[in-house]
């Protein structure tokens, strides 16, 4: 009997996070995470930055969910909490941090090589609502081990020092915007090759 009934109750599921990617040109967002303990299904939530309510979905089983319909130059907040059947409803883990994304692109992209085949000066159209940027590069295209630069929104350039003369780099860049003690980012402009 007892165990009868710590089977109706069920064991509460693990705890997930979320990884995303906001799509560049596009109103979507990619989001991940990694299988919880004890977990037959997840809830993802959505709300607009500034709202008090939360939109939930069903994941369906799966690891990730596409989330479409986002509204360009706006600010949106997602977390995830892992769901377990118990009977005939479900008991749900911890909720996950919150993750905060603005959705909007780099745009006017330009790379200018710098004599010496050293350095490469990168410039980029000024987003308005941005209060910084933050650049990534490294020797490789999967950006491991790679140099972080934060940028305040003043700036529109940057010259990045390769990690070796003549040899490709590879960089992105992305627009940061804090707003009542949040930092949301936005997405990541397409890897770009200086040569």
């Amino acid at each position: 009997m007892t165990l009868y009934a710590s089977w109706i109750r069920g064991a509460r599921p693990g705890t997930t996070k979320l990884s995303s990617r906001l799509y560049t040109g596009r109103k979507k967002i990619l989001l991940k995470w990694p299988a919880a303990k004890g977990a037959s299904d997840y809830r993802i939530a959505v709300r607009k930055a500034g709202t008090t309510g939360w939109k939930w979905y069903w994941a369906n089983g799966r690891l990730s969910y596409t989330m479409k319909g986002l509204s360009k130059k706006n600010f949106y907040e997602f977390k995830i909490k892992a769901a377990a059947e118990s009977g005939n409803s479900y008991i749900y883990g911890k909720e996950s941090p919150i993750v905060y994304r603005y959705i909007n692109n780099i745009s006017g992209l330009k790379i200018r090589s710098v004599k010496g085949g050293k350095k490469a000066k990168i410039s980029w159209k000024k987003d308005k609502k941005a209060t910084g940027y933050q650049i990534r590069y490294a020797g490789n295209k999967a950006l491991k081990n790679p140099v972080k630069i934060n940028l305040s929104s003043k700036r529109t350039s940057w010259t990045i020092t390769k990690p070796q003369k003549n040899a490709a780099c590879y960089f992105r860049i992305r627009s940061i915007v804090k707003k009542q003690g949040k930092t949301y980012y936005g997405a990541y402009s397409p890897l770009r090759k200086i040569r």
